[in-house]
């Protein structure tokens, strides 16, 4: 639409992007399936759809990386794609003799240079941050993938989270024992120097964005007051707790984290000296967890299991249908969703008392999400 791209396909099942007017191209992706035989460009000129000879139609991003779905139901090869005048309505037609319409949704996708770590999302909807292996954080505008400030740090472990106002990133690496507050809509970073500290392995905010959170891969546990540099070592956890995630409660008075140990510990902030609950149940280490509003606790496991824990007595609600370790759990605001990610690939969404609502495939090189 924009008269500044060509897109084309062919037998050799390739998708190139040339520029019109320089004759050179710009990228090449494989299409998948066999033989590619039509591709249409959407109205914005950010999605383009590809038919071919296995009678599947595959919608991509034109920022990069894997399709954003694939329809499926035409009997025999697409001759033809179009889109219609909404970018998530998709027309085909092919040798069934019949011309059909899909509705393709709205997500979104695109590339993110190295190995992604972490991704986080403002709560305003409006931004997402990924955390990369090489050191460096990236903050993303939501609506269209495009960079919107860089932040670059020394290579190795890093670990990550947005303010919950979104208007500050907070970075803890590894290799240099440093945590940088980032003010990435403007102005100058932070350094916390943590000497003697065994590295940075999580850190986090608070619900008030006042304080920060940070562990080790001991049992070391301290909230810093940001404005202050006043902090409190939380107490108690085993030798080698090896802390993986935490998160506060929603009146940031309490705060639960797992690791290598086989229990979620709770601890009450204004009373740091040990744990208040300690959860188990399960057997070896825990990778992920979420502090639902509503005080439920979430957690991910590597026996491939999500947890939701009561937040009196009782046991756990066990969900189960991921083939590997669960790596990040969330809950929605309104206590009515769980959503969990594995290295199996895909994405779950949970009712909280166990039901699989539904399973969203992706792939590990790219980022993205699904809107409404």
């Amino acid at each position: 639409p924009d008269d500044r791209r060509i897109v084309s396909v062919g037998d050799d099942r390739q998708v190139r992007i040339w520029d019109a007017r320089s004759r050179e191209p710009v990228r090449r992706f494989s299409g998948l399936g066999t033989e590619l035989q039509s591709v249409a460009v959407s109205h914005d000129g950010r999605r383009l759809a590809t038919g071919g000879r296995d009678g599947g139609i595959r919608v991509w991003s034109m920022a990069g990386g894997p399709p954003l779905t694939e329809l499926r139901g035409q009997r025999g090869r697409i001759y033809d794609v179009g889109f219609g005048p909404r970018n998530s309505l998709v027309v085909s037609a092919g040798d069934d003799g019949t011309v059909r319409t899909w509705d393709a949704g709205n997500a979104l996708a695109w590339t993110v240079p190295g190995f992604v770590r972490s991704i986080d999302f403002a709560r305003d909807g409006t931004a997402i941050s990924a955390l990369t292996q090489e050191g460096s954080a990236r903050i993303y505008d939501a609506s269209d993938g495009s960079l919107l400030r860089r932040l670059t740090g020394p290579p190795g472990y890093i670990n990550g989270s947005l303010s919950p106002s979104g208007d500050q990133f907070v970075v803890g690496y590894d290799e240099t024992r440093q945590i940088r507050v980032w003010p990435w809509r403007g102005g100058a970073d932070t350094t916390i120097e943590l000497p003697g500290f065994n590295g940075i392995n999580a850190v986090r905010f608070d619900p008030s964005g006042e304080r920060v959170v940070f562990a080790d891969l001991g049992n070391t546990i301290v909230v810093r007051t940001l404005a202050t540099g006043a902090e409190v070592r939380l107490g108690g956890a085993p030798p080698k707790f090896g802390v993986y995630d935490m998160s506060f409660s929603a009146d940031g008075k309490r705060l639960a984290a797992v690791g290598e140990h086989s229990a979620v510990l709770v601890w009450h902030v204004d009373r740091p000296q040990r744990p208040e609950r300690e959860l188990k149940g399960y057997r070896g280490h825990a990778n992920a967890l979420a502090y639902g509003r509503d005080g439920r606790i979430v957690t991910g496991h590597a026996d491939n299991t999500v947890r939701v824990w009561p937040t009196h007595g009782r046991s756990p609600v066990v969900m189960r249908g991921h083939s590997n370790e669960v790596t990040t759990v969330m809950v929605s605001d309104d206590g009515t969703r769980v959503l969990s990610t594995s290295m199996d690939g895909t994405l779950r969404l949970w009712d909280p008392s166990g039901v699989a609502l539904a399973v969203l495939e992706n792939s590990p090189t790219a980022l993205w999400y699904i809107v409404g």
